[in-house]
């Protein structure tokens, strides 16, 4: 027992060092707009009525917790992320023994800070992962309720939360015991239930139901091809060894049938790849979803190797083949954590050096102005610049360009349209010129690439007093600063 606690400490120092070089990198644009909705709500404004997102309020409250310095920000992310091994561990102990647990935290802690699923980033699933798991554990484990009831928290971070959740009720119905989901369903709807009654006594429950319900609605599609292409590019140059490893699992487990936990994890492993499709976006973030899932799977073909009953050339091809694959991962990604800068970090990630540029320019906005101007335009530009936006509404409402990069090559990119309420869209205009039209704003930063540009931009402009400020703008970047004269 001490050695495999000794063991587990020597993982949860690996899987820091890890996270370690993306400390310092820029904000990238959600998280600067999580940052800037949570400082609005740490000075009283209201989610969903003063300022709207169609994430859920979860996630900002974890952003009033972690605060707005970006480097702490980060920092209390990884430590996030080393309790979430510690509970991948927990589960795999659960699910079997110390050396499952031990394994499947030794896979979360190399795989899940992933350069190109950003798992060093502050994003939703980052923290939604936790209490997912510890659902899974109290569900293994009981009692139900506490599934439920943290089924529902990490609904509260992200909606696709909701597909682990269906996961386990389905295997509650399976169970053909009624009090279990029952009591799983009460303990799911409690959060929510309690958000409502926050909303309807601050007179914002319309507002709260139009915008999760509603407005996300409108949203881009999941795109298959999309969606083929990601887990594609994350197989061959980031995670194949983990994918390999969950997939003998999963044979493993199928072969077998005689483990109801083993075959409880495949299944909610299997609505935890449906969730990150559902998501609608093919972004590497949203693969988090699926990483303890993988991890453990891949740490039961670790740790029933010798129950395959494998020819001994087939194992040593096998283990030959997961040895090239380690390597082709490491000399793809080594840079990222030995060579580059905060900032080259970015542009290699991204494709588009719009995060570091953006830190620089709201750094020097920042020096220009007073506490109480305002700016508003790219989300990064404002949450450095330290100024407050007026902006209400943070979404899109016209459609744009759906692109995947990797290793700062664009591979595949499909334009999509997002079909919006037209009074919505009026709404956003109307916001928009406030923001253009109010005497305290000073700056407007605007990504060209958004493809946001009104008709009578350029003549409101010039009725408010802007100008295009030169010094601040990239050009060549389509990055373009206007400050009022």
């Amino acid at each position: 027992m001490k050695k495999a606690w000794l063991l587990l400490f020597l993982i949860l120092v690996l899987q820091f060092l890890l996270r370690v070089p993306f400390l310092y990198e820029p904000l990238n644009l959600d998280e600067a707009t999580y940052v800037q909705i949570s400082a609005r709500m740490s000075q009283g404004e209201l989610l969903y009525r003063d300022m709207v997102d169609i994430k859920p309020p979860g996630l900002f409250y974890i952003f009033m917790l972690i605060g707005k310095d970006p480097f702490l920000m980060r920092l209390m992310t990884a430590l996030f992320g080393l309790l979430t091994t510690f509970c991948v561990f927990l589960v795999g102990r659960k699910l079997a023994d110390d050396r499952l647990g031990l394994a499947a935290a030794f896979l979360y802690a190399v795989f899940s800070g992933g350069v190109f699923i950003e798992g060093a980033q502050s994003n939703p699933e980052t923290f939604m992962v936790l209490p997912l798991l510890l659902a899974l554990l109290a569900f293994i484990s009981g009692p139900p309720f506490w599934a439920g009831l943290l089924s529902g928290i990490a609904f509260l971070i992200k909606q696709t939360a909701a597909f682990n959740f269906l996961a386990l009720l389905l295997l509650a119905l399976f169970a053909k015991k009624v009090r279990p989901v029952l009591t799983i369903i009460l303990g799911f709807v409690i959060c929510p239930l309690i958000l409502v009654g926050y909303y309807f006594s601050r007179g914002a429950l319309a507002e709260f139901v139009n915008t999760l319900f509603f407005y996300s609605l409108g949203m881009v599609k999941p795109s298959l091809v999309s969606f083929l292409v990601k887990t594609a590019l994350l197989f061959f140059f980031e995670s194949s060894v983990l994918w390999i490893l969950a997939i003998a699992g999963s044979v493993f487990i199928i072969r077998t049938k005689k483990d109801e936990k083993l075959w409880l994890l495949l299944i909610w492993s299997i609505f935890s790849l449906i969730g990150v499709y559902a998501a609608g976006y093919a972004l590497g973030h949203y693969y988090i979803q699926v990483i303890p899932a993988l991890c453990l799977l891949g740490a039961v073909a670790m740790v029933k190797w010798k129950e395959f009953d494998l020819a001994k050339s087939t194992q040593s091809i096998f283990l030959v083949l997961l040895t090239a694959l380690g390597l082709f991962i490491i000399a793809n990604e080594y840079e990222f954590y030995f060579k580059y800068t905060p900032d080259q970090i970015a542009n290699e990630r991204y494709g588009t050096p719009i995060n570091s540029i953006a830190r620089k320019i709201g750094l020097q906005i920042k020096e220009r102005t007073k506490p109480g101007d305002r700016v508003f335009g790219i989300s990064s530009v404002v949450a450095y610049s330290g100024r407050s936006s007026l902006t209400k509404y943070y979404l899109p409402v016209r459609g744009g360009r759906s692109e995947v990069w990797f290793l700062g090559r664009l591979v595949y990119a499909h334009d999509f349209n997002i079909k919006r309420d037209p009074e919505l869209v009026q709404k956003v205009d109307e916001d928009f010129y406030r923001n253009l039209s109010d005497p305290r704003t000073r700056y407007w930063a605007v990504n060209l690439k958004d493809n946001y540009s009104p008709l009578d931009t350029n003549y409101r402009l010039q009725k408010y007093g802007y100008v295009l400020d030169n010094e601040l703008s990239d050009v060549p970047d389509n990055i373009l600063v206007f400050r009022r004269k």
